[in-house]
């Protein structure tokens, strides 16, 4: 598990600047849109008498779409970019590269995305424990999708195979990274709110949209961050795979030179 985080953390220091220039060219957009819509959503809902409101505002169903739309870019672009930069032999590829990814795989992440959140939210409402359980063979899930090309139904099969076993460690090293990712927040976050809380408090805004306004940016400029978890969770999957591999290879070792009927005894690869 130590190993997956301190190459995780070498990962993004050796290539953060194409990664962040792939993350900003692609999904600019959507963290734009999200962080306007974000605020609108948290000032408008500071002027509600009735907070209930506010949840089925139709700012508050834009904000979880484009909530869920920046995951989902950020996921397959970061994935997409560890993908390339596999094939092209340890070396960054171009936006343009890791775009054509990013369409490609699009419409199946974000549609995959929103039946795992619905099933994950379904978990946490009925019991804490399964939604906690499932979180990591989620994530693993749309990995499983970039990295093998896989379908919804297959990635869900294969991710339950090569978490087999291993599940302790893959949360583990999930618990470690959102640590990391939430200490970063911490000390970046803070300072922000103090800057935008001190230059709209002498602008006269009133004092829950100061707080909304400040709440939003701060989110949403941390969201980088969230690359962290991703990257540690594609090195989970090369190592998963690695076991996997090694496992059925001592199995085939171990059939040599036992007496079998046909061929169809042996052990079969999975993939």
């Amino acid at each position: 598990m130590g190993e997956i985080v301190d190459d995780s953390i070498l990962f993004l220091k050796q290539n953060y600047k194409p990664l962040f220039k792939s993350y900003f060219a692609i999904c600019g957009f959507f963290w734009v849109a999200g962080l306007i819509i974000s605020i609108f959503n948290q000032t408008s809902g500071a002027q509600l008498q009735d907070q209930s409101e506010q949840f089925t505002s139709p700012s508050f169903l834009l904000s979880v779409l484009f909530g869920l739309l920046n995951f989902v870019m950020i996921t397959i672009t970061c994935l997409s970019f560890i993908v390339l930069y596999k094939e092209k032999g340890n070396e960054s590829p171009s936006v343009a590269e890791v775009w054509a990814y990013v369409q490609y795989y699009l419409l199946r992440a974000f549609g995959t995305t929103v039946m795992l959140v619905l099933i994950l939210a379904l978990g946490i409402v009925c019991c804490i424990i399964p939604g906690i359980y499932f979180a990591p063979i989620f994530m693993l899930i749309l990995t499983v999708m970039i990295m093998e090309n896989g379908g919804g139904v297959y990635s869900f099969n294969r991710a339950f195979l090569l978490i087999k076993n291993n599940w302790g460690q893959v949360f583990g090293v999930l618990v470690v990274m959102m640590l990391l990712v939430l200490a970063s927040i911490m000390l970046i976050s803070i300072p922000i709110v103090i800057v935008v809380m001190g230059i709209l408090f002498f602008t006269h805004v009133n004092h829950p949209q100061t707080q909304a306004l400040s709440i939003s940016i701060s989110l949403y400029s941390i969201q980088f961050l969230y690359m962290l978890p991703i990257i540690a969770i594609a090195l989970a999957y090369y190592s998963l795979n690695e076991i996997k591999d090694d496992n059925s290879l001592m199995q085939r070792i171990r059939m040599l030179g036992k007496n079998t009927e046909d061929a169809d005894d042996l052990p079969l690869e999975e993939y």
